[in-house]
């Protein structure tokens, strides 16, 4: 088994490429085959200066080890498409010498009539194959090669393996473009030609992809060659249903501001690796799976037919799994690049940061976490005020209380918070958020005796 991630480097790696790459690794790694990343770089317009390393960086990221990639060439290569012409051009000049490909000579603005003319009459728009027949050389105009649509096929057909037998007719395709004008070859042409050379088994990539697998076994047919497996999972959506848009800011949905808001890379493979798809029956009911776990128990069996939802609550809950996994020692070292400049003594650090570990959902919220110990509350809204105010007494009782205790530890500080609720009659949510409130101004903290022994007795005299 072969198989391979082919993005174009016109954006960066996003969710739904990372998740196809992540299919593709665990199916090759599964059944011990070969997992290869190529770049589809033809679209020479739309590629963006940053979109190659980001791919690749995000992979590596992730942990998706490609065996090969342009990083690491073997005798398949070159792994950029840009780097392939000689090769599709050899394949070109094959077509048209057994006359299954020709020029056209059309210019862009009379295929918009064209297309235009059909739409307005209520059809599907595809080339009139005007150009096989009677071919006008116009000056100025550079041609581009068609494929001319087979005849003796009348439907393409082939077995999904996620969404079974699909059948699409030949006479809604019209002969279409291999090699633009510029003299870029096409998507569909350049991609069959290195699946085959590439040697590619099974080609695994997202449903909108689907329209395409006829024209490309078009190509298949007529050079002779074996057909791989198809498979097609279904598109991730949003918490509305709709496809994630690149275009929404909104969403958190590139690797790398995964990485940037502090996920750990098996948090988002294990959830990439069940957004979509699910192990039998034996793992049904299990969620957390390590990078080898999940390639011993992937398969072609378990893909979703219906959409996959992003829930990101859902990947923080993964990440929160993982980071309250770590020992103290990881956890700081992997939350070391937020936390970088925060002025805290050392131990009271890290006794905030262990009480911080089990609830955090997303390393880069800590340092907003730890300002409830490095910036004392200006001031506080009218209904705070009014509370802590009526509470004057107890407060300045619990100051000088805890400025007494001769041990400063956790134990002796429950006993004194304790001691105050039960001298002024006061317990849970009365006794506590007047003290959250004069310590930190906030409504929520973790448990108060906690937050009370990082400060240190000077801090809470200050406070207070």
């Amino acid at each position: 088994m072969k198989t391979r991630y082919a993005p174009s480097p016109t954006g960066k790696l996003h969710i739904g490429g990372a998740r196809t790459a992540l299919f593709c690794y665990l199916l090759s790694k599964h059944n011990n085959g070969e997992f290869i990343v190529r770049l589809e770089d033809t679209d020479v317009e739309r590629n963006i200066a940053e979109g190659e390393a980001n791919q690749l960086t995000g992979l590596n990221w992730l942990g998706i080890k490609a065996d090969h990639s342009p990083l690491n060439e073997d005798s398949f290569g070159p792994y950029r498409q840009s780097e392939r012409t000689h090769i599709y051009e050899e394949h070109i000049q094959m077509l048209l010498d057994k006359g299954e490909a020709y020029e056209c000579h059309c210019s862009p603005e009379e295929l918009e009539v064209e297309t235009n003319r059909q739409k307005e009459a209520g059809l599907a728009p595809k080339y009139s194959g005007k150009c096989k027949t009677n071919p006008e050389p116009t000056e100025g105009i550079t041609p581009s090669i068609r494929l001319e649509v087979p005849a003796q096929w009348e439907s393409y057909s082939w077995d999904d393996s996620v969404r079974g037998t699909i059948k699409i007719e030949a006479k809604d395709i019209g002969d279409w473009v291999i090699k633009r004008s510029n003299g870029m070859v096409t998507y569909n042409f350049a991609n069959v030609i290195d699946d085959h050379l590439m040697e590619i088994t099974h080609v695994i990539r997202g449903e909108e992809h689907i329209s395409n697998t006829p024209k490309q076994i078009m190509l298949y047919k007529l050079f002779g060659w074996d057909i791989p497996t198809f498979m097609h999972p279904t598109i991730i959506v949003n918490d509305e249903g709709k496809k994630l848009s690149k275009r929404d800011t909104e969403t958190v949905q590139f690797i790398e501001m995964f990485e940037e808001l502090g996920y750990l890379p098996k948090a988002v493979f294990n959830y990439l690796a069940l957004l979509g798809w699910a192990p039998s029956n034996e793992n049904l009911e299990k969620e957390i799976f390590t990078h080898d776990e999940l390639i011993k128990i992937f398969n072609e069996t378990g893909f979703s037919k219906s959409s996959s939802t992003f829930d990101i609550q859902k990947l923080q809950w993964f990440n929160n799994m993982y980071l309250k996994a770590m020992n103290p020692t990881e956890f700081k070292t992997f939350i070391s690049r937020w936390i970088e400049g925060v002025q805290m003594e050392e131990v009271a650090l890290d006794k905030a940061l262990n009480i911080f570990q089990a609830s955090l959902h997303q390393a880069a919220d800590i340092s907003e976490l730890l300002k409830m110990f490095t910036d004392a509350p200006k001031s506080l809204n009218e209904e705070d005020k009014a509370l802590v105010e009526s509470n004057k007494e107890m407060l300045e009782a619990l100051r000088d209380r805890l400025l007494a205790v001769d041990t400063w530890n956790l134990e002796t500080i429950k006993e004194v918070v304790s001691s105050i609720g039960t001298d002024f009659e006061l317990k849970g949510k009365n006794l506590m958020m007047p003290i959250r409130l004069s310590l930190t101004g906030m409504h929520q903290t973790p448990n108060i005796s906690e937050v009370i022994e990082i400060f240190g007795a000077e801090q809470i005299k200050q406070r207070i």
